[in-house]
């Protein structure tokens, strides 16, 4: 067991947190340099004080969730351009014991139709985010700020009704929203179908702030008219394809 000091998963490599003998969940009390890949098969907490945990390989949660601990001074875990954190249907949930942030790099990628909590961690999304699954609900708790380009939220959408998690993906939000430019990459699944789909929601008493700058929506195939994406009443995002 890794104990202390930094742990440096190369490329090629990979780690598995998996149900032992002894059974129970996994800890690792070390920095995590991910370089290669981790396969969260058991509930696996990392904890280690003022550490900077960095991923540019490869973190699928599949079956088990990922606890992270930030204290100390100034502790963060920070996904790199290149990096992937994959919550699949399980949860990523930052404890903040301290000043502790959590920040999605330019060029790196999160996705899932589970649960991203970040807790108290200050939290910025530089990067791309892939919402839900073939289609789902992506659930995160805390305020969400999605920065100016290259960051871009992608969602998929279709279905007649639309039916959030079953037709279309949907990114439920459990605070403020601040949009500061970002893209926004919305694809039909299957064949086009006219309607309306809340793709982000934040409940009554919160809102959602500023807009994305550039919108990739389709169009219609008849009319050529393009599907429009814009807040609507405070609490939603709403995509209407004509």
């Amino acid at each position: 067991a890794v104990t202390s000091g930094v742990l440096t998963n190369i490329p090629g490599s990979s780690l598995q947190s998996a149900l032992g003998n002894a059974g129970g969940n996994r800890t690792l009390a070390a920095m995590l340099d991910n370089q290669g890949g981790v396969l969260v098969s058991q509930t696996l907490t990392i904890d280690q004080a003022s550490a900077t945990h960095g991923n540019s390989g490869t973190i699928i949660l599949s079956g088990g969730d990922l606890n992270v601990i930030l204290s100390g001074t100034r502790p963060a875990l920070s996904n790199e351009s290149g990096g992937l954190i994959d919550v699949g249907t399980n949860k990523l949930v930052i404890t903040n014991q301290s000043s502790g942030s959590f920040i999605n790099q330019p060029g790196g990628t999160l996705q899932g139709s589970g649960t991203i909590d970040i807790g108290t961690s200050s939290f910025i999304d530089d990067g791309f985010l892939n919402v839900g699954g073939v289609p789902g609900i992506l659930n995160f708790v805390g305020p969400y700020t999605e920065g100016p380009s290259p960051a871009a939220m992608t969602v998929e959408i279709g279905g007649t009704p639309p039916v959030a998690g079953v037709t279309f993906d949907q990114f439920q939000v459990a605070d403020t929203v601040n949009l500061q430019g970002g893209t926004l990459n919305a694809a039909f699944i299957g064949p086009y179908l006219a309607g309306s789909y809340p793709i982000m929601v934040v409940p009554a008493g919160k809102s959602i702030l500023g807009d994305f700058q550039t919108k990739n929506l389709p169009l219609n195939p008849l009319s050529g008219a393009p599907c429009t994406g814009s807040p609507v009443g405070g609490t939603q995002y709403v995509i209407t394809c004509p």
